[in-house]
């Protein structure tokens, strides 16, 4: 990922479009987009894998609103996101 990332930075530079003394920042941001990207991949083949399609795009969907609602408050709110995630991904493959 961080290979990618270094090529995708040393583009966005090379393009004009960033600043050299900004390549850390979108080095990291490109690695984290990619590294999200790639869970969200996994959840979904995990869940077709354990025909729980339904179930996985509620963990995805349910947590978005959640965010969307409470912006300051996710920190505090990781229990429930793991519990929630246990429950029904869990449930499903039961």
């Amino acid at each position: 990922m961080g290979k990618a990332a270094k090529i995708l930075a040393n583009y966005v530079i090379q393009k004009g479009t960033v600043k050299e003394d900004e390549r850390e920042i979108y080095e990291y941001g490109f690695t984290v987009a990619m590294e999200t990207v790639l869970c969200i991949i996994v959840c979904f083949v995990a869940s077709l894998v354990l025909h729980t399609v339904f179930e996985g795009i509620l963990f995805f969907i349910v947590p978005v609103i959640f965010k969307y609602y409470a912006v300051g408050k996710i920190s505090r709110l990781f229990n429930i996101y793991f519990t929630y995630g246990i429950l029904f991904i869990g449930n499903g493959s039961l």
